[in-house]
C-alpha cells in the first residue's frame, strides 16, 4: 500500500480473480463443490458440461486461489481452501435469491439468465 491506497498490479489481480467468477458455469461449478468437495467428473456431470470444459473453469479458479485440490490416488478433489473465500463465495451465490435476480433485471446488464 502507498499512502493507504492498494498496489494497482495487486487491484489488477483482483479484478482478473472476480472476472473469473463471472461466469455461470464457474458460479455452478462453485456452488456444488461449497456443499461438499467433488472430482472434476462429478462436478462435470451435475453441470452437464464435458469434462475437459469442467477442468479449464476449475484450473482457472485455481490459479485465482478460489479453489484447490485434494489428491487420493488418482482422484482429484477440488474445495474452497479458506474460510474467508467460502463466505465471500456464499454472499456472492446469495446475491440472486436477496436480490430477486430476473429477467429484468440481467437485461439491464447485457446479461440473459
Amino acid at each position: 500500500m502507498r499512502d493507504g491506497r492498494t498496489d494497482p498490479l495487486l487491484l489488477k489481480r483482483i479484478a482478473e480473480c472476480l472476472r473469473v467468477l463471472a461466469h455461470p458455469q464457474r458460479l455452478a461449478l462453485v456452488e456444488l463443490i461449497l456443499r461438499r468437495e467433488k472430482t472434476v467428473g462429478e462436478l462435470a456431470e451435475a453441470v452437464e458440461i464435458p469434462r475437459h470444459v469442467a477442468s479449464a473453469h476449475l484450473n482457472l479458479m485455481r490459479r485465482c486461489g478460489i479453489l484447490d485440490v485434494r489428491r487420493e490416488g488418482r482422484k482429484a478433489f477440488y474445495f474452497v481452501p479458506r474460510p474467508d473465500v467460502r463466505e465471500m463465495l456464499a454472499r456472492i451465490l446469495s446475491l440472486g435469491a436477496a436480490k430477486g435476480v430476473t429477467q429484468e433485471t440481467t437485461q439491464l446488464t447485457g446479461n440473459r439468465l
